[in-house]
């Protein structure tokens, strides 16, 4: 039997589980646009002179992903507490630390 617990709170789950999705992805203001000028550029000679310029594949290093999903399983009860307030805002504002 699988056995779930809350991301959450760390409560097993028995009754209802909810699964929330989460997308976080880079977005760029400027957005490169193609022009005609860059289509008519020879770029296979630009790829072939930065093959040549590396010494061997263990130097190359794949950029870190655009996109990155986080999936949750939560209890009833998170899953209401997370609709009313998705960013923890208010659960931040209930704290009183004092400064000493």
């Amino acid at each position: 039997m699988i056995q779930y617990t809350c991301d959450q709170c760390g409560r097993v789950i028995s009754g209802q589980r909810y699964a929330i999705q989460i997308e976080i992805r880079r977005v760029s203001d400027t957005e490169a646009q193609l022009t005609t000028a860059d289509l008519d550029q020879d770029n296979l000679q630009q790829i072939a002179d930065e093959i040549s310029l590396m010494d061997s594949t263990v130097e190359f290093k794949l950029p870190e992903p655009i996109t990155k999903s986080v999936k949750l399983d939560l209890c009833t009860g998170c899953t209401r507490r997370f609709e009313k307030d998705p960013l923890s805002r208010d659960t931040h504002k209930r704290f009183n630390i004092s400064p000493n």
